[in-house]
């Protein structure tokens, strides 16, 4: 892999600007996330703080305490979306379309450390609907047994005659490959809105065959059975798939694939020039995060620096 540094916002801006005119159509669009610390991984909190087996549990009781937030028919995918805004592990992971707000992540903290950034583009059209992520959603949070394994027929079967055909074959692409997707939630607070906030919603590993018998894959280490087996025809998938109960790290295969093994690094001692930067053209802490307290520290960091000088 290459690491091309990131030492100024006018370096990574010509960057991001030449990602979007290099478009292969008008329909794509851009995401980005930063990392204050390269050494971090894509993967979304509810796997970093081992929390998966408790995804059901955490939601169930995010609602009981404040069911007057959520209005009836809104969707899983929606709640998990509310969950992630106010620091709850989801398998969501924060996206954002303004590479200026990704570059203010990768800089905000852990100055003695490099940052990252990555670069996703895709289609519209891989963009799924809001249907599609709550079939998704679902799948994972209320389709499994006591034992808290997936039955992906049963969960077919039963959703199969509630929903377009189209739809059900998106939701299941995903859900049989144990692929990513991308997912624009509604704007349900100005934080969201300002930060141009977006998600990577993961889905679990899978293997290709039901009754699998690779002893690695059975205890869910990482070495993975043959994709390439996964029959095409969506019917045929959900007889044979077994899901896994552990998420994919898609760190490596992203640099390598998406942006041509290219790494970009923000050098530690650039983090703050950079804020610095960004400060001129109004991405604060202050912005991002429109609660008061976010407004006190951005005006006493203000006149720290004065005072320093």
């Amino acid at each position: 892999m290459i690491e091309i540094d990131i030492t100024s916002a006018y370096q990574f801006f010509e960057l991001a600007h030449r990602l979007k005119n290099n478009r292969n159509h008008c329909g794509e669009i851009e995401f980005y996330r930063g990392h204050s610390d390269k050494k971090w991984r894509l993967l979304p909190s509810i796997y970093r703080k081992h929390m998966l087996h408790f995804e059901e549990e955490l939601i169930n009781e995010f609602i009981r305490r404040r069911p007057d937030e959520f209005i009836e028919g809104n969707g899983l995918f929606n709640i998990m979306a509310k969950m992630q805004h106010y620091g709850l592990h989801t398998r969501l992971l924060d996206v954002t379309q303004n590479p200026a707000v990704a570059l203010y992540f990768a800089c905000c903290d852990n100055y003695n450390e490099d940052g990252e950034l990555f670069l996703f583009q895709r289609h519209l059209d891989e963009v799924p609907n809001n249907t599609v992520l709550n079939i998704i959603a679902e799948f994972y949070i209320q389709n499994r047994d006591e034992g808290g394994n997936y039955s992906i027929k049963t969960y077919y079967d039963e959703v199969v005659s509630n929903h377009k055909k189209r739809d059900i074959d998106t939701a299941f692409y995903y859900i049989t490959n144990g692929y990513y997707c991308f997912a624009r939630p509604r704007i349900i607070s100005e934080r969201i809105l300002r930060q141009s906030g977006s998600f990577m919603l993961f889905t679990d590993e899978v293997c290709p065959k039901a009754n699998c018998q690779n002893l690695k894959c059975i205890k869910k280490e990482k070495e993975e059975c043959d994709k390439d087996k996964i029959p095409r025809n969506i019917n045929e998938r959900v007889e044979v798939i077994r899901v896994k109960k552990y998420l994919t790290d898609y760190t490596d295969a992203h640099i390598i694939n998406e942006q041509g093994g290219y790494r970009y690094i923000v050098k530690a001692e650039y983090k703050k020039e950079i804020l610095s930067q960004l400060q001129t053209i109004g991405i604060t802490k202050a912005f991002l995060f429109p609660e008061l307290s976010s407004e006190g520290e951005d005006i006493m960091g203000d006149y720290y620096t004065r005072v320093k000088q």
